[in-house]
């Protein structure tokens, strides 16, 4: 279950980490920010799943390790996020 909860606080962080990054454009030119929003895309589903298995092969103090860091990084990205908008406002 420890893995289960590390993938799901990681799809959290990468999710919250992606809302702050710019939107790809729709010109027909920018196959640059498709690539980019692809990468992104796979990053959001790949990379959790890739923690779940491994804190579920590893000893259960690595997925602490890893929940722990992604509580963190969710804390970070909400700070950030919230002086971006106080200095838009």
């Amino acid at each position: 279950i420890l893995a289960i909860i590390v993938a799901a606080l990681q799809y959290g962080v990468v999710k919250l980490s992606l809302v702050r990054t710019k939107k790809p454009s729709t010109s027909p030119a920018s196959s640059k920010d498709h690539a980019q929003a692809l990468q992104q895309q796979m990053m959001l589903y790949f990379l959790p799943a890739l923690i779940g298995v491994v804190s579920y092969s590893l000893p259960a103090a690595a997925g602490l390790y890893f929940a722990a860091g992604s509580v963190i990084s969710m804390g970070q990205e909400w700070l950030i996020q919230r002086q971006m908008r106080a200095k838009v406002a």
